[in-house]
């Protein structure tokens, strides 16, 4: 996996975690 690709991943993850969502 290229690293635009991890990026993308990890900082959905985080939005998904986050309490405002997206």
């Amino acid at each position: 996996m290229d690293t635009l690709g991890a990026l993308t991943l990890a900082t959905d993850h985080l939005m998904d975690q986050s309490p405002v969502g997206r």
